[in-house]
């Protein structure tokens, strides 16, 4: 019989294996039977907990539905994405966080104008993960933030995702200040209104502060946000700061 085309093909895992015969969890709810036959030269290898392709049909002899050319997917073929040469732009929703567990999970969130539609008010979120944010260390990304995007689309699950992830600025008000301590890798911020100083770490520098041998000085100029408000009312707030003008 000739090839299912991609379109027509879905997307499962292999939750058991018999003798000559297995079943399919299915992205919808309820499993797929298939038998060995219906494997594609290559998956004869199949294993329980394999990501596997498959068209669905009825079958002629049970009259139930089953799956068919089943296609076990390889770790290239399930990471591979094909991008869109487009920027676009959105804001933070669900900071991404680094599990050493899994350090490529999608675990943070960006919305943007929804890609598809005619309703130009639509929003779409777009998953990424820590390890999507550009820069040289990443930036740590909050709520609210503006970033400038890139579009990559999943050629298996034609999943969109956020890749490409860069900062573009914060949405939170800016104090100004000045570099009151410089320490191993964070810092103090000192503001000429109040005796508070507030705690800045290195990767929350941008390149021009980070730059050059003496990196951050004291006494430098610059204008910061407040990460938690409730910790700066009491002198303890965290801050994003940039080179003030």
């Amino acid at each position: 019989e000739p090839p299912l085309p991609a379109e027509d093909k879905e997307v499962g895992t292999v939750t058991n294996l018999k003798e000559s015969f297995g079943f399919i969890q299915a992205q919808g709810p309820g499993r797929l039977f298939f038998h060995f036959s219906d494997l594609l030269p290559g998956s004869e290898g199949v294993r329980p907990g394999d990501t596997v392709q498959y068209g669905v049909r009825e079958d002629p002899r049970s009259g139930k539905t089953c799956a068919f050319q089943v296609h076990v997917l390889s770790p290239e073929e399930l990471g591979a994405v094909d991008m869109d040469p487009a920027r676009l732009v959105g804001n933070i929703v669900v900071a991404p966080k680094t599990n050493r567990r899994d350090p490529d999970a999608l675990n943070g969130r960006v919305q943007v104008q929804a890609l598809t539609g005619a309703d130009d008010a639509a929003t779409e979120l777009l998953s990424f993960g820590a390890a999507d944010v550009e820069g040289d260390p990443p930036p740590s990304l909050y709520p609210g933030d503006i970033v400038e995007l890139s579009l990559g689309v999943e050629r298996i699950t034609r999943r969109r995702l956020a890749k490409q992830v860069a900062f573009l600025e914060s949405t939170l008000p800016a104090l100004s200040g000045a570099i009151a301590t410089v320490k191993d890798r964070y810092g103090f911020i000192a503001t000429p209104s109040t005796r508070d100083h507030f705690f800045f770490h290195f990767t929350e520098l941008p390149a021009e502060l980070t730059a050059g041998e003496g990196g951050p000085q004291v006494g430098q100029e610059v204008s910061f946000c407040i990460l938690d408000h409730d910790a700066a009312d009491s002198g303890g707030g965290g801050g994003r700061p940039h080179r003030g003008p």
